[in-house]
């Protein structure tokens, strides 16, 4: 398939690598087929691109390469949404806004959004703990996380979330 983006101009995809989210992001109700698009100039950040309105696309970036031990609890609601089953590989990915001075650069660690990688479904979770912000700075850890230039596949894990 083909979409024509407002930052990538025209772009060839696979429909099996789209990832659906039915309940739409935050603030985004009606957005809800995305693309995960890499780009070796942003890394470790990627672009989430809407296929609904192409002209948007969002930075994130997999809070497991600066937070190890980063985990996003999901209702057992949430994990039937995403059709996770045990065992199930999951991409959790932290919406970010950059900026030109790295210390301004954060991470919306309080609504990650988490993506079964076996069936491509997707919901953003809004964490009831205050321990994570909205607009997390993010710089100094990635400052020192060794080679943080991690493909996305040595992001996505079977522990990121904990249902419950």
């Amino acid at each position: 398939m083909n979409l024509d983006t407002r930052l990538f101009g025209k772009i060839e995809f696979d429909d099996n690598r789209t990832i659906a989210f039915p309940r739409g992001l935050v603030g985004f109700a009606n957005m809800k087929r995305f693309l995960v698009i890499e780009d070796d100039a942003l890394a470790p950040f990627r672009w989430l691109q809407c296929i609904d309105v192409p002209s948007v696309a969002f930075a994130v970036i997999p809070p497991l390469i600066f937070r190890p031990d980063y985990r996003v609890p999901i209702s057992a609601d949430e994990a039937d949404d995403i059709g996770y089953h045990p065992g199930d590989d999951i991409l959790v990915l932290a919406v970010s806004a950059l900026a030109r001075e790295a210390e301004n650069i954060t991470a919306n660690l309080q609504g990650p959004l988490v993506v079964n990688s076996r069936t491509m479904q997707g919901i953003q979770v809004v964490l009831s703990s205050r321990a994570h912000g909205v607009r997390e700075p993010i710089c100094r850890e990635l400052e020192n996380v060794e080679g943080h230039v991690a493909l996305l596949s040595d992001c996505v894990r079977q522990d990121a979330v904990v249902v419950g």
